[in-house]
């Protein structure tokens, strides 16, 4: 029997399987769904390509809601709500979903009410009707005009929210569950100073294992202050922040790849007007100075006077897809991008709708996703199993 014991021991992280809330992305007019293989490309509709898409599905990878701008659409491109104030340019938009913690048919609609000075939570309760979900408040956190940075707790359905207050330099660690949303803890940073930045959260990528952040913060010269969090995603506290890269060098977007070994980034200088490079650091040199220009790594350079998008994501089947204005009508895959020579491809996925008035052909949406975990105990002769999911 303990012999059993052991095997399941050893097969149930490998049979364990990932959630699918990030499988379908919504681009505007197109589509992009990960439930095939290769992905499937889909036209959406007369809908036109915007900054603050975002879209979210079920656990099994079938379209729920998605958003674009101030506007969000069920399933079947019907408005069902519509936020008063839009926030402006930022990767969290006026709208972002993420799934309502130990439910599998509501989530959660987190959006600006910029005349409140507050950013609110609301449920999209879809448990009646997913098609006309009902909206009820859940609770709010100061907006001090931050991208509030959303990070998954460890091995659970429940949530970390990070909002900087700009006027003390302070990063509070709100717990989002089941139960509501409260603070959990403070951090007061009394490193660099910020005298010449305006204070506040522009962007931020998280890495995949939840514990590294890199955020940048917009500068009064125009310039771009880099931060790299570590935080423990099971206590919700920041243990560290390093400031990394300051200068006229603009580095965004970032993302990472699957197993966290590189940060992938797009470089460019503003002063000269320098063509958009693709370039990769190790994750494990990010905390020491210069690391990204030190340890960086060419990836792609795009043909002259071509510029790469503002956009570049990590897909569920670990390929990181980018968007490329010197062919406006596929969107980039680089296969294998952790390996030693990882392979591009400019024509990759091709675009059921491209926008060829547009050189940024469209934005990824923001998703999120969640890896179903498995951890177990063991006394001399059982084992006892706790899930992260029913």
């Amino acid at each position: 029997m303990k012999h059993i014991f052991i095997l399941i021991a050893v097969l149930m992280p490998l049979l364990c399987c990932a959630q699918k809330e990030d499988y379908v992305w919504v681009m505007g007019n197109n589509i992009i769904d990960f439930n095939t293989t290769p992905p499937t490309v889909m036209a959406n509709g007369d809908f036109t390509p915007e900054s603050g898409l975002t879209s979210i599905c079920d656990k099994d990878g079938n379209l729920m809601y998605w958003s674009k701008g101030n506007h969000l659409y069920n399933k079947n491109n019907e408005e069902i709500f519509t936020s008063k104030v839009f926030s402006g340019f930022h990767q969290l938009n006026s709208i972002t979903l993420f799934p309502f913690p130990g439910s599998e048919t509501n989530y959660i609609l987190m959006h600006l009410d910029y005349n409140n000075h507050i950013i609110k939570f609301t449920v999209i309760d879809g448990s009646e009707d997913v098609l006309q979900p009902t909206f009820k408040d859940f609770g709010s956190i100061p907006y001090n005009r931050n991208t509030p940075i959303v990070v998954q707790q460890e091995n659970s359905r429940d949530f970390w929210i990070i909002n900087m207050n700009e006027y003390e330099l302070a990063f509070s660690v709100y717990s989002l569950t089941s139960e509501g949303l409260q603070l959990n803890s403070t951090y007061n940073y009394k490193g660099e100073n910020f005298d010449s930045y305006l204070i506040g959260i522009e962007g931020y990528w998280v890495s995949n294992n939840q514990s590294n952040i890199v955020a940048y913060m917009l500068g009064r010269e125009e310039d771009l202050l880099y931060l790299n969090y570590s935080f423990d995603n099971v206590y919700g506290k920041i243990t560290d922040i390093t400031v990394y890269h300051e200068g006229t060098e603009i580095l965004w977007p970032c993302v990472f790849s699957k197993n966290d070994k590189y940060l992938f980034f797009v470089a460019s200088d503003f002063t000269d007007g320098t063509t958009a490079v693709l370039y990769r650091c190790p994750v494990d040199k990010l905390k020491e100075k210069d690391a990204l220009k030190k340890y960086r790594e060419l990836v792609y350079y795009p043909p002259l006077d071509y510029y790469l998008s503002v956009s570049i994501k990590l897909g569920p089947d670990g390929n990181i897809y980018f968007i490329n204005d010197s062919n406006p009508e596929y969107i980039s895959v680089i296969y294998n991008p952790e390996d030693d020579n990882p392979i591009i491809n400019s024509n990759g996925l091709k675009l059921a709708q491209p926008n060829q008035n547009n050189k940024w052909v469209a934005m990824f949406p923001y998703t999120y996703h969640y890896p179903f975990a498995v951890s177990y105990t063991r006394d001399c002769r059982d084992f006892t199993f706790s899930f992260s999911e029913s």
